[in-house]
């Protein structure tokens, strides 16, 4: 009897319980990283006022006069053909939109942190620990700037999960749902054309794995993406490109300067440059492909950001995205130090760039400052109860 209970006792615990606890911690994990993102949109409480440029692009069309700002004056003044459609469609069955394009953003924001966490397992080449692949979402819901957007009413949050979600398709050798989602990415933002260029230089390099056809219908997908919303746009309003592009570029070196000093702000507010080229640096010299290809993008977005000359926004929009790659970088290098060792042939730059990160990553602030500049913006009350886009009679 004794004997019985002991080889009882001695009995290893069965796989299958294991892998079932781990799940739940897993989504436990999730959960908590959900409620701190939620409390922190609460924090911020925002409404750009430029949110309701597209709300009148939405209603218009909704109420058949077509993608337009004023009734028969055709000028394109939107940076989200996707998000103006989708905002429509609710819109077309009586939903109110500001509401509406709030909790659709933080609901997105939600979306966004669980593809991060699985984004950080797609790029790696050895198993990643839980608690490792959830700093990248825990990063991100702790940063001011997301949280401040994501209820915004603007098409950040849906820009930022189709980016995301692009590279987890494309990465996990899912190219149909891939080439789905690079369309729609397509269709989000303009800069979403450097993500695109990114990820089919990614293929082509690795066209031994995807193979010549798969890659050949995926491009063919999003240049078709492309050519159409050209040919519409030229075809509505006359023009190849957004009025926003106009706007936005043509400073030469003066914009170009006003984009250094957005950078350098964002950087005094949020992690600091250490963390954010250290990443960078390390997955360019030590970093796998996937990796490398993350850093690639998560540069180029930040070049157009300089180039454009930054953006009269105040809580850094066109940081946001970047960011979202930039921290699954961040978790690879917690993940090499966890391991205790470089992966790679570089050892010095592997060891210094993931403890400096490591520094780095402990000392960052969770609410950024408020600049001079962003104070003379105007913001909008969010407090106030939804009215009318045709403004106050």
């Amino acid at each position: 009897m004794n004997a019985g209970k002991q080889s009882f006792r001695q009995t290893p615990p069965s796989p299958n319980g294991q892998s079932v606890r781990r799940k739940l911690a897993v989504v436990a994990l999730l959960v908590l990283i959900c409620a701190l993102y939620l409390g922190h949109v609460r924090a911020y409480d925002f409404v750009s006022d430029d949110t309701f440029i597209t709300l009148r692009y939405a209603e218009n069309l909704a109420e058949g006069h077509g993608l337009v700002f004023n009734h028969n004056d055709r000028v394109e003044g939107f940076s989200s053909p996707l998000w103006t459609i989708v905002l429509s469609a609710a819109h077309g069955v009586g939903l109110d939109l500001l509401p509406t394009s709030r909790t659709l953003g933080t609901v997105i924001g939600l979306a966004v942190l669980v593809l991060l966490y699985l984004l950080v397992s797609a790029v790696s080449d050895h198993e990643v620990h839980p608690l490792i692949a959830a700093i990248a979402p825990l990063v991100l819901a702790s940063n001011g700037s997301f949280a401040c957007w994501a209820a915004s009413g603007m098409e950040t949050m849906l820009y930022t999960a189709l980016l995301v979600a692009s590279f987890l398709a494309t990465f996990s050798g899912r190219l149909r749902l891939a080439a789905l989602s690079t369309m729609a990415l397509i269709l989000a933002r303009p800069e979403s054309a450097i993500a695109v260029a990114v990820l089919g230089l990614f293929l082509l390099l690795q066209r031994r794995e995807y193979g010549w056809k798969r890659i050949a219908l995926w491009g063919i997908a999003c240049c078709g993406t492309a050519v159409a919303l050209f040919a519409s746009r030229y075809l509505y309003y006359g023009q190849w490109l957004p009025n926003t592009f106009y706007a936005k570029t043509g400073g030469g070196l003066e914009a170009i300067g006003r984009g250094l000093i957005y950078l350098r702000h964002y950087a005094a507010d949020h992690e600091g440059l250490v963390l954010m080229s250290l990443p960078l640096i390390y997955a360019s010299v030590a970093g796998n492909a996937k990796q490398r290809c993350l850093a690639l993008a998560a540069t180029g977005l930040w070049l157009f950001t300089v180039v454009v000359g930054g953006d009269g926004l105040p809580m850094y929009r066109f940081a946001v995205a970047p960011l979202a790659l930039l921290v699954v970088l961040q978790a690879h290098l917690v993940a090499g130090l966890y391991r205790g060792r470089p992966s790679d042939r570089p050892c010095a730059v592997g060891c210094c760039t993931r403890r400096a990160s490591w520094w780095s990553f402990f000392s960052r602030r969770f609410m950024p400052r408020s600049r001079p500049w962003e104070r003379t913006t105007p913001t909008t009350n969010t407090k106030r109860k939804s009215r009318s886009l045709d403004g106050p009679k």
